[in-house]
């Protein structure tokens, strides 16, 4: 039994339900949740609500740059925790406290470092989908590794089923991870040499290359960018067309061609073709 671990003040700063499922758990945990800073960006109204209903202290900042952020950390926590959060945080921020900063990121370190990490991992096709929880420096991910954990990336799965899994394996790493700071357990050092860099998607990033994709590659994209992120799509004369599900068809058609027959359309892939099954068409 950890002595100090009921008695350790924490601040989470996120925006989204992996943030609002840590608090739960660390809650039933009788984990002491001194302070929540939520971001203005991107931020989930249902989540907002939950921490109103439950009367959390928490604020809500555009940026992390303000002296009440600062004074916060510095008297009222012992350990950081983020969660999602899309603030960058600063050298004096980062060791402020007593234990630090420690990030939840949902990607193996050092190969996914960056952003969406998760979509990456399955465009990439990876057969396994990892988590990491790394104790933050200056650099962009760059830190030692807390903790780390995998789980299976099948073939039927989308990006929701991804966040899905991690939201609920996320809050026992958490946990785990706050008993190894207390700890003091040796961090794992990346490795530079195995380090790789994935930036943060944007819609622009979501036109297909038919030419160059296989069925397979093109697939993973297509799951990968479920809503809500902005779906994979092509453009054919003055359409847009979203692509949300596809499935292999037995004909030839050149890669890079597309073929409408009545309201099916046929895409070309580089070994084969598909069917799209659910996508939805646009005026540029």
């Amino acid at each position: 039994m950890i002595k100090n671990l009921k008695k350790i003040r924490v601040i989470l700063f996120f925006n989204s339900y992996r943030g609002l499922e840590i608090l739960k758990f660390l809650k039933k945990k009788k984990i002491n949740i001194s302070y929540i800073f939520l971001s203005k960006r991107y931020l989930n109204t249902k989540v907002l609500k939950y921490l109103k209903n439950k009367s959390f202290p928490y604020s809500i900042i555009k940026n992390l740059k303000s002296k009440f952020v600062y004074n916060k950390i510095g008297i009222s926590s012992d350990l950081n925790i983020i969660c999602g959060f899309p603030y960058i945080f600063q050298k004096k921020l980062i060791n402020l406290n007593k234990y630090g900063t420690i990030n939840c990121h949902a990607g193996r370190l050092p190969k996914y470092r960056g952003g969406s990490p998760l979509n990456w991992q399955m465009i990439n096709n990876e057969k396994k989908i990892g988590l990491s929880i790394v104790k933050i420096d200056t650099g962009i991910d760059t830190g030692g590794i807390v903790n780390e954990t995998s789980f299976v990336n099948k073939k039927k799965y989308t990006i929701q089923n991804l966040h899905l899994i991690a939201n609920k394996i996320f809050p026992r790493l958490v946990y785990s991870s706050i008993k190894n700071v207390l700890l003091k357990k040796r961090l794992k050092k990346q490795s530079k040499n195995k380090s790789s860099y994935f930036k943060q998607r944007s819609a622009r990033d979501s036109l297909v290359d038919l030419k160059t994709m296989t069925y397979k590659q093109l697939d993973c994209f297509v799951r990968a960018l479920q809503d809500p992120y902005p779906n994979a799509c092509f453009r054919f004369n003055n359409l847009n067309i979203k692509i949300k599900k596809i499935k292999p068809k037995k004909i030839y058609l050149k890669a890079g061609k597309i073929k409408f027959v009545n309201k099916k359309i046929y895409l070309g892939c580089k070994n084969s073709a598909a069917e799209l099954t659910k996508y939805q068409i646009s005026k540029i």
